[in-house]
């Protein structure tokens, strides 16, 4: 984890902070990257923190009160704010997404969850109308 550490900080320094803005000096710097070892902290330098399991309980939450609150709405409405809570957790969180089995399981979950509940509201549970993506 020493050279992944490294490796970010180095590419933080030199290529995605100005000179004319910030220097930031490795001494000083605390790097931590998320590791099965480590699973609530995914980022951490210069005070900034990026934590992924208040994310993954948000995103939850957040897709079971898209679920509850649905009642009679209509499938497009429900999707859009699928889509809109999807955007949002990707936008900052892919890579973590890709790498994190939990994030992974909790989409696939979330996912069919949205789709039944579609289904319902369509009363059609054929698959040809969900091709998978």
């Amino acid at each position: 984890y020493v050279n992944l550490g490294r490796a970010v900080f180095w590419d933080i320094q030199k290529h995605r902070l100005s000179r004319s803005l910030t220097t930031i000096l490795w001494e000083t710097s605390f790097v931590s990257v998320y590791s099965k070892d480590n699973p609530n902290l995914l980022f951490n330098m210069c005070s900034f923190e990026c934590r992924i399991l208040p994310k993954i309980h948000r995103f939850h939450n957040r897709i079971r009160q898209i679920l509850i609150s649905s009642g009679s709405t209509t499938f497009t409405k429900i999707v859009n704010k699928w889509n809109t809570e999807l955007i949002g957790l990707m936008t900052y969180f892919r890579e973590a997404v890709i790498n994190t089995q939990k994030l992974l399981d909790l989409l696939v979950k979330c996912e069919n969850k949205i789709q039944t509940r579609i289904k319902i509201g369509l009363n059609s549970k054929m698959p040809s109308r969900f091709p998978p993506v």
